[in-house]
């Protein structure tokens, strides 16, 4: 593979590598602590952004003859000369590159005909592409920008007679370094391939045709808002007209942790309460986050879309609530006959039971995770040299003490395990009563297996079994070999239980069930086509791209738009569901029609 292509592509993340574990501890912690300290989005607010009038459009002629500048007004990037626009929403898109690749490809397209149930659906590439979030995994750097996002997207569209533009907010991955990275690559003006970036912030607003909007929130690490970004967005609603149409994306979808969490929802609740409140209607709220595909829907039509398959790791989709009710703190005192609508699950992608079974996988894919049979080795070890070298229980009656003493070491390393193990399940989100009941669990397999080892042992040999050094060597030779099948065993049943599953599927690291949104904005109002991959293709640099451009302009075009790799079989894309179409609501009235799934 040729240098000149500036990037290498990367495999998946594996999460359960003892070094990324460790890495990742440290900047999390140091980014919590930093963001106490600084914001950076503080730093945005000062940013004054080029605008033009009020009611004037961005325009060629209207940018000092600069084709590719975009003037953002107090609407936001003003896209509304258009009669019909197309967006692509991505998310979570920076891991893998064949799943990453293999979504870039679908969204480069000049269009796609997606089969579905009721026949084929035609679509158009998106003029905007917007990136919800997690553009880098493990974490944002420039060089992990350019491996797992900007070289897989580069690669598939590297240049094109019709540019297209590009947005991007962060998520928790993005902020894991302050945001800098994130800042350098999407805030500057940089190209990605045929994609253009133009935005000064880490959150935007772009009016579109017909009076619909689109607003991208950045929530950063602690679901936040802060005030220059609320100020941002209070300029942009002031300028709404009557009867404007709304669409929210932020980088996570709090609505779904609200049983669990009911403080979760309450930033993006605010937003809507207090920043677009009666001036606007609220009509569809997008995230990623989780990597899946599902859609939320209230009876007056306002939907909810989760659409984290960009190209990380899937997530299980079986542990969705349904209906989630996204709780309002202050509603009852403001209208307290009103209460907070219901939220039911239409369409998951892949469907629960097929979700289910994909959690077998870990038992193979757990080793898969280089380096992680040295953390169990370890502990083993360590557990094997605190168990006693002989029966306790044979010794004579009336010796109790000894007994007690010969218990102690083992008693105080399982009660150190069982805190690092309950520790381990912190994310999740659970009771503390279920959390501790499955630690004990897992605690309880890893020492049967080390104090069955340590008996094997007193069996073979005594005087073996006496050295502690003797036991550690053998335990960590069970620990490598078993210790992991432990954790794989673990993490199965704990997903029973609805805790670690995140941990479950990102150590299976699964690239199958990609998914992003294909939206269309017109007089009817904005459809949306979820477009899904279920296996993503593999792909090999084209050997025979031509080395030298031609010197004739149109076939120089030709030469610079040819994509770099191409896939070893044909992308299958297809259609979740059948498209989503939200027709506007009048001012102050009812919709023409409630949000339903229309054949195309």
């Amino acid at each position: 593979m040729p240098q000149q292509i500036e990037f290498v592509p990367q495999e998946p993340t594996r999460w359960l590598v003892p070094k990324l574990l460790v890495l990742i501890g440290v900047q999390v912690a140091l980014s919590t602590k930093f963001a106490e300290f600084f914001d950076r989005r503080d730093a945005h607010t000062g940013v004054l952004a080029a605008r033009l009038p009020d009611g004037s459009q961005a325009g060629v002629d209207q940018v000092g003859g600069d084709r590719w500048s975009l003037v953002e007004t107090v609407g936001g990037y003003d896209f509304t000369g258009a009669e019909e626009l197309w967006l692509d929403y991505v998310s979570d898109s920076g891991d893998g590159f064949d799943a990453t690749t293999t979504i870039a490809a679908l969204v480069a397209r000049e269009s796609l005909t997606l089969p579905g149930p009721r026949g084929e659906h035609f679509t158009r590439a998106g003029a905007i592409l917007v990136l919800g979030g997690d553009q880098a995994y493990p974490f944002a750097t420039m060089e992990e920008y350019r491996n797992r996002l900007v070289g897989p997207f580069r690669s598939t569209l590297p240049w094109t007679w019709h540019p297209r533009w590009l947005f991007a907010i962060p998520g928790n991955h993005d902020w894991y370094d302050g945001l800098a990275s994130f800042v350098k690559q999407f805030c500057q003006g940089r190209w990605i391939g045929g994609w253009k970036t133009c935005q000064t912030r880490s959150y935007f607003a772009l009016a579109l045709p017909h009076n619909w909007h689109l607003w991208a929130v950045d929530v950063a690490l602690a679901t936040d808002i802060d005030t220059g970004q609320l100020d941002y967005f209070e300029e942009r609603a002031r300028a709404l007209e009557p009867g404007a149409q709304i669409v929210l994306c932020a980088a996570k979808p709090t609505w779904t942790a609200a049983r669990q969490d009911p403080t979760a929802h309450d930033v993006l609740e605010y937003f809507q309460r207090t920043v677009i409140g009666a001036r606007a209607e609220l009509r569809l709220t997008l995230a990623g986050d989780l990597h899946f595909y599902a859609r939320y829907r209230t009876a007056d039509g306002e939907s909810k879309i989760v659409a984290g398959g960009g190209g990380a790791y899937l997530s299980p989709t079986h542990h969705l609530p349904t209906p989630v009710r996204p709780p309002t703190p202050e509603l009852s005192e403001a209208v307290p006959e009103e209460q907070p609508k219901a939220f039911g699950l239409e369409r998951v992608f892949p469907a629960t039971g097929e979700s289910r079974r994909l959690r077998r996988r870990i038992f193979g894919q757990i080793y898969h995770n280089r380096g992680f049979f040295v953390v169990t080795a370890a502990v083993y070890g360590l557990v094997a040299m605190a168990v006693p070298a002989d029966r306790v229980f044979d010794r004579p009656t009336g010796r109790w003490l000894e007994a007690v003493a010969a218990l102690l070491p083992v008693t105080l390393t399982a009660l150190g395990l069982f805190a690092a193990l309950y520790a381990f399940t912190a994310g999740s989100q659970a009771s503390p009563g279920r959390k501790r009941a499955v630690a004990a669990l897992h605690t309880i397999l890893h020492l049967g297996v080390v104090i069955g080892v340590v008996d094997l042992l007193l069996h073979i040999s005594g005087v073996a079994a006496a050295d502690p050094w003797m036991r550690a060597v053998l335990g960590g030779a069970v620990g490598a070999l078993l210790g992991p099948l432990m954790v794989a065993v673990y993490l199965w049943i704990a997903d029973h239980w609805q805790v670690n599953s995140n941990e479950l599927y990102a150590a299976c690291a699964n690239e199958s069930y990609k998914n992003f949104l294909r939206l269309r904005v017109n007089r009817d109002g904005l459809t949306v086509y979820p477009v899904g991959v279920r296996l993503p293709v593999r792909w090999r640099f084209d050997q025979n791209l031509p080395g030298t451009a031609p010197t004739d302009s149109q076939e120089r075009g030709e030469w610079a738009s040819k994509p770099w790799f191409r896939p070893t079989q044909d992308i299958r894309p297809e259609i979740i569901e059948d498209p989503i179409h939200i027709p506007p609501k009048r001012p102050h009235g009812h919709p023409a029609s409630s949000s339903s799934a229309c054949p195309g």
